[in-house]
């Protein structure tokens, strides 16, 4: 039987993000891909590779890599370095298949998201 989550869907939107987003960043050993800083905290974030936060690619691990605040947010996601980045991790293959993902349209309900916070905090609990 499932149970009714109470609370908005922003809410808990933003619990699955903080998940995600804190096992990417620890993942990726809080070294931004783009320009090899090290950081923590409000400065280290979880970059896109393609540019905004479309549900279709919000969680795709492959789409996203710890950046530095810099490199994110002021530089625009440092789209030439994350290509580059992008091109030697993953291949032409793997970028095709996200670019058509982001094209796409996906629609998460309260317990998707719900699922992917418990996913991400365990992800989270196996690296430490």
């Amino acid at each position: 039987m499932e149970v009714k989550l109470k609370g908005k869907l922003s809410t808990y939107r933003k619990q699955a993000w903080n998940a995600f987003s804190a096992y990417i960043k620890k993942r990726d050993k809080f070294i931004c891909i783009t320009c090899g800083k090290k950081a923590t905290g409000w400065q280290m974030n979880a970059g896109h590779w393609l540019p905004g936060r479309w549900n279709s690619i919000l969680f795709e691990e492959t789409c996203v890599h710890a950046q530095c605040q810099i490199c994110n947010q002021v530089l625009g996601g440092n789209q030439a370095a994350y290509y580059e980045f992008m091109l030697a991790k993953y291949g032409t293959k793997e970028m095709d298949r996200l670019r058509k993902l982001w094209r796409t349209r996906k629609i998460y309900s309260k317990q998707d998201y719900k699922t992917l916070e418990l996913k991400y905090k365990e992800k989270l609990e196996q690296l430490k």
